[in-house]
């Protein structure tokens, strides 16, 4: 994420989703891991996927805080 770049805040270790990734070949990445996503929830396997919390959040549907946009870059 943006913070590892540039070496300041928190969730360095995190990764982001580009919100720049529109084309038909990064949809259907998108596709494929929310497929291993629902995949590893049915089938009790962890997959070991460090997001930044601001991303869990949008995927979850939880809302997004000031404090989750101070974290990121």
């Amino acid at each position: 994420c943006g913070n590892q770049v540039n070496k300041l805040g928190d969730n360095r270790d995190c990764w982001m989703i580009n919100p720049k990734a529109k084309s038909k070949l990064h949809m259907r990445k998108f596709h494929f891991i929310g497929a291993l996503f629902g995949m590893c929830v049915r089938s009790g396997i962890l997959m070991n996927l460090k997001l930044a919390p601001i991303c869990w959040k949008r995927l979850t549907g939880d809302k997004v805080t000031v404090s989750d946009l101070a974290t990121i870059d």
